[in-house]
């Protein structure tokens, strides 16, 4: 019964880690929802969400408060902007392009929006 047990609990994390690195339907969401965007705003905060891959990045934007889902946290180092940013900290970023500038204390540094290609 308890093998059994582990088992099924190695195959449920097994199932959430596979859907965490291979999920296809992420790219297609940064491509739809991400790259559509233009962003000059600055961070509020950024926090974990429910699964350990990914993020959340709130930013304010004019007098609006937006915030940005589903940012994946295990990226390659050129898409670590999710290690990088700080609170305060100054985003910029072009429609139709992935390219995002973070500008802090005047030091600009550029990131790609992180995907799985």
């Amino acid at each position: 019964m308890e093998n059994g047990r582990y088992l099924s609990i190695m195959v449920i994390c097994l199932g959430l880690l596979s859907s965490c690195i291979f999920g296809s339907g992420y790219d297609t969401y940064v491509n739809k929802n991400i790259k559509s965007l233009k962003i000059e705003g600055r961070v509020v905060k950024k926090y974990e969400e429910e699964t350990g891959c990914f993020g959340a990045i709130i930013i304010k934007q004019n007098k609006f408060i937006d915030t940005l889902h589903n940012v994946f946290v295990c990226a390659v180092d050129d898409e670590k902007i999710w290690r990088y940013i700080l609170p305060n900290d100054s985003l910029y970023k072009e429609k139709g392009s992935l390219v995002i500038e973070v500008v802090r204390n005047s030091i600009r540094k550029k990131f790609t929006f992180p995907t799985r290609d």
